[in-house]
C-alpha cells in the first residue's frame, strides 16, 4: 500500500512540475523552462526558449560561482563574437566551421549544449543565440571591451573588401 501511495505522490509531483513547465513556456520564462525540462526529462517544445534559458543559466552560474567570471566572459566573448572570414558570392559557412567555433566556445568555458546531431541550420541558430547572449552581457558588463571586439570585426570586414 505504501508503494502505491509513493508512486501516486511521484506522479502528482511530476504533474505539478509539468504544469509549472507549461506556465514557464507560456510566460516566456526561459531559465525556468530550461530547468523544468531538464528536471522532468522531456524534450522542449520551444527549442529557442530552451536554448536561451540554457545560456542564461550558464551565465548565471559563471557570475555566481567564479571570482574570475568576468575574465572568462571576456575570453568566451572574444571567441564567440569573432567574425567568420568573408565569403565570396555564392559561398556559405561550412557546417564544420560552425562546429569548430562552438567547440572553441565550449573549451573556453561556456557550457554549449550537445550539437553534433543538430542540422547545420540548428547549429547556426545555436551559435547566433550564444553570440547574442554573450554580446548583450559583455556590453552590459564592460562596454569598452564590447566596442573593441566590434571595431576589430569591422576592421576585418573592411580589410577583406579592400583586398578584393
Amino acid at each position: 500500500m505504501a508503494e502505491v501511495q509513493t508512486n501516486f505522490q511521484m506522479l502528482n509531483h511530476y504533474r505539478n512540475l509539468n504544469k509549472k513547465r507549461i506556465e514557464a513556456l507560456e510566460s516566456g520564462n526561459a531559465i525556468r523552462y530550461f530547468e523544468l525540462c531538464e528536471e522532468i526529462g522531456v524534450s522542449p517544445e520551444n527549442r529557442e526558449l530552451y536554448e536561451r534559458g540554457y545560456a542564461d543559466a550558464i551565465y548565471e552560474g559563471l557570475t555566481e560561482n567564479s571570482d574570475d567570471s568576468f575574465s572568462q566572459l571576456e575570453e568566451i566573448s572574444r571567441i564567440a563574437l569573432r567574425r567568420f572570414p568573408e565569403l565570396e558570392k555564392g559561398e556559405s559557412i561550412m557546417d564544420k566551421e560552425i562546429s569548430r567555433r562552438l567547440g572553441e566556445i565550449r573549451k573556453a568555458g561556456y557550457d554549449v549544449p550537445a550539437y553534433s546531431r543538430l542540422s547545420k541550420k540548428e547549429k547556426w541558430n545555436l551559435l547566433i543565440n550564444i553570440r547574442n547572449d554573450l554580446g548583450k552581457k559583455l556590453k552590459r558588463e564592460d562596454p569598452r571591451i564590447y566596442e573593441e571586439i566590434r571595431e576589430q570585426n569591422q576592421r576585418q570586414k573592411n580589410d577583406a573588401y579592400r583586398f578584393r
